[in-house]
């Protein structure tokens, strides 16, 4: 006989103990995993929220670099203007009056000097348009406002002038022109001071020295950024009847 041959319990309340075993088997079985579905699903949706708001926050961040990266180009663009208006303002006045100019040849002659000729010749000069290195993130930038730059671009060149100067005189002797052209070359206005000619020449009986000295005025020039060259010719004024006096006579009629 085997054991539940031996077994006095009834088969039926044997069943039902079976059946009530595996219910609660499988009730347990399903709560495990009903549990472990809405934790599955509470996380989900924790992350789906953080996820949410990560992007918000990003998204904003994107909108508020949009917004500053059109404010610097609104803010360049206003530069560029201001800029055009500042360079056009300074070429409507003039950096360096023509007063000054005869000013500072007068002031640099040696007091035994005379200008007898003085000449300005002011020649257009070609507009220069230098090409702008870009990178690749400048292009990109720059592409959003393609009508902004045609705009630019469109803008009419300023016209720029190159002065140059020639004076002719009279000295006594090549020392006097030698350092009148020292003075003239110290002179921050002035560039390339050559001596074009320098002759004997006779002037009331004494030989004196005709000559014609060439220079251009600085590209760069300003009057205003120059410490005036300041000197008092009638303190130095040379006695009449001599080569000196003589070369001084000769030149007032420039001046009157």
């Amino acid at each position: 006989m085997t054991e539940n041959d031996m077994s006095f319990l009834p088969e039926d309340y044997i069943e039902r103990r079976v059946e009530q075993r595996t219910n609660i088997v499988c009730l347990t079985l399903f709560g495990i995993v009903l549990i472990a579905v809405v934790g599955a699903f509470v996380i989900t949706a924790q992350q789906r929220r953080d996820v949410a708001q990560q992007q918000e926050k990003v998204n904003a961040s994107y909108t508020e670099a949009a917004r500053r990266i059109e404010q610097l180009d609104d803010l360049q663009q206003r530069k560029q203007h201001l800029l055009r208006k500042a360079r056009v303002t300074a070429t409507l006045v003039e950096p360096v009056p023509r007063t000054f100019i005869l000013s500072e040849l007068i002031n640099r002659m040696p007091p035994t000097v005379s200008l007898t000729e003085f000449t300005l010749d002011s020649t257009k000069q070609a507009p220069v348009v230098k090409a702008a290195v870009k990178t690749t993130a400048a292009i990109d930038t720059q592409s959003k406002s393609a009508a902004a730059l045609n705009a630019i671009a469109a803008q009419p060149q300023i016209t720029r002038y190159q002065v140059a100067l020639s004076v002719e005189g009279l000295a006594p002797t090549d020392v006097q022109v030698a350092q009148y052209m020292t003075d003239l070359g110290a002179c921050e206005l002035l560039s390339d001071v050559s001596l074009v000619f320098s002759e004997e020449t006779p002037m009331d009986g004494l030989v004196m020295r005709r000559f014609k000295i060439e220079m251009t005025l600085d590209d760069e020039a300003d009057a205003r950024l120059i410490e005036p060259a300041l000197a008092s010719r009638r303190d130095q004024a040379p006695e009449p009847g001599t080569a000196m006096g003589a070369a001084a006579d000769s030149g007032d009629d420039l001046f009157r």
